[in-house]
């Protein structure tokens, strides 16, 4: 029999991304430099919002992290950003996909070694979760979810 596990990690932190660490990943790991380099940061900095409810407006805030949403930059400088979750799944044996802030790591196993697979899953996602607090994200545990289905077929 087998047995398919899937997790399902929203990390809603795409307004949290540090400028500083997304520079630095793009210059170290990804060789970046340049007038590449250079627009990316200019692109991020002197940005501003403000909220409007009904005929009230705030003060304009200067944004000092997080990537524009609504862009077609964002959601790739999100993914370059968290690269190493990927690298973390892929190192403990499991698959990932991965669209801004959402993540699935999944495994498919035959359901003797099931327990053991699913152990290396949690192993993993604490990994990450390391990983985050030590690049200033976070899991967010209420919008995680796991699935398990199993099939007597070889899929």
């Amino acid at each position: 029999m087998q047995m398919q596990y899937h997790t399902h990690i929203c990390h809603d932190v795409i307004y949290t991304v540090d400028h500083g660490i997304l520079l630095d990943h793009l210059r170290y790991a990804f060789g970046s430099q340049g007038v590449a380099l250079s627009w990316i940061e200019s692109f991020l900095q002197d940005r501003t919002q403000s909220v409007h409810i009904a005929n009230q407006q705030s003060s304009i805030m200067k944004l000092v992290c997080g990537v524009p949403q609504g862009s077609v930059l964002g959601p790739i400088l999100f993914l370059v950003y968290c690269a190493d979750v990927m690298a973390i799944a892929h190192r403990h044996g499991l698959g990932v996909h991965s669209y801004t802030d959402d993540s699935q790591l999944y495994f498919h196993a035959d359901i003797s070694v099931a327990d053991d697979k699913v152990q290396q899953l949690l192993v993993c996602v604490e990994e990450i979760s390391h990983w985050m607090n030590g690049n200033r994200l976070k899991i967010n545990k209420d919008k995680t979810i796991r699935l398990a289905w199993y099939s007597t077929s070889v899929i």
